[in-house]
């Protein structure tokens, strides 16, 4: 159905104030919100038009008007438009990301972070998926006479720890050794290539360290396994008690499903777009009926990570994609530099 210029331009001004105040719009409110003369008699009758087509909501009998899910999605696609953030908003997301920039993962971390704080919203990160990256590195770290930590990179910036304790002192040589060992054996190699069978390789072709390596490769092999998992991220899941239009057993509900891995991932996989917004109904899990959610894609040479954040649907969809964007471009610049990709 083919919407009048005017009932559009109506239709936005109902969804920024509201956005803005949170109470329903009158007629009166409109007209001071439009750019061109027109009465409050047209305007209603403008506005009793947009709710019959379903666009917007009447609370009460005798108040104003409110947006649907349906007015909100033909406002997102008529309506959005790219801003731009603050030159000081730029400089703090840039400056405390490049505090972090020495490990990926605590480079999403805080990313993941900094979109919650900055929105007062649920913020959720996925890293991309490794189950094809690579061996980069492995090294080793002593923590104790008898105690090291083995640290495994990944090409997607992964970086996996794992502890381990000796029978026998833990010295440099010895670590040297080790390093050496496994990075001549796995560096460059997929992931999956790191086995019980091929580090079993390593022990029977150096008899004289076999028995060295015995905790080694137990460390080495859930290092690798939980590296070829995809890690998620959240922040901010408290504020989902201050969104008004849930309640506590909703929030509760929304939690579990968060807390889930099977379903955020299941909450990507049904986006085939760098950036895609679902409005309230539109989304698939019912704990997510009463919300919005905007996911954005970020690159790390050629995997995606996802940045997924979620809110009420009386959200500034236009300033959080904003956000989200630079968020995104900046974890994308300073991955791509630690990967040297």
């Amino acid at each position: 159905m083919d919407i009048s210029d005017r009932k559009l331009k109506i239709l936005s001004v109902i969804v920024k104030k509201y956005i803005e105040n949170g109470i329903p719009v009158s007629s009166k409110a409109v007209c001071s919100g439009l750019d061109f003369p027109i009465s409050s008699a047209t305007v209603r009758s403008e506005m009793s038009d947009l709710y019959r087509f379903g666009y917007l909501i009447q609370p009460h009998t005798s108040s104003g008007r409110i947006p649907s899910n349906k007015g909100y999605r033909l406002y997102v696609s008529k309506f959005i438009s790219k801003e731009s953030i603050s030159s000081e908003e730029k400089n703090i997301i840039e400056g405390a990301l490049y505090s972090h920039s020495d490990d990926p993962e605590n480079l999403i971390e805080k990313a993941c972070q900094i979109l919650s704080k900055m929105t007062s919203f649920v913020s959720v990160f996925t890293t991309p998926p490794s189950s094809e990256a690579k061996v980069r590195n492995i090294q080793f770290v002593k923590t104790g006479k008898r105690n090291a930590m083995i640290v495994l990179m990944t090409t997607t910036g992964m970086i996996k720890n794992k502890l381990f304790r000796c029978q026998y002192d833990v010295n440099p040589d010895l670590i040297n050794v080790f390093s050496n060992l496994l990075n001549e054996k796995f560096q460059g190699k997929p992931l999956q290539s790191i086995t019980p069978e091929s580090v079993g390789m390593i022990s029977d072709s150096n008899n004289s360290i076999s028995m060295l390596l015995s905790p080694i490769i137990n460390a080495l092999i859930d290092a690798s396994l939980e590296a070829q998992q995809v890690s998620i991220k959240i922040e901010g899941q408290t504020n989902l008690f201050s969104v008004p239009e849930i309640d506590i057993d909703d929030t509760i509900r929304l939690l579990n499903l968060l807390s889930d891995k099977n379903n955020v991932l299941s909450i990507i996989s049904s986006m085939d777009k760098n950036l895609c917004i679902k409005i309230g109904e539109e989304n698939d899990h019912q704990e997510l009926k009463k919300l919005s959610i905007i996911i954005r894609k970020y690159i790390i040479g050629d995997k995606l990570g996802s940045i997924i954040l979620i809110g009420p649907t009386r959200m500034n969809y236009s300033e959080l994609i904003c956000k989200i964007d630079s968020i995104a471009t900046s974890v994308e610049k300073l991955l791509n530099q630690i990967l040297d990709i």
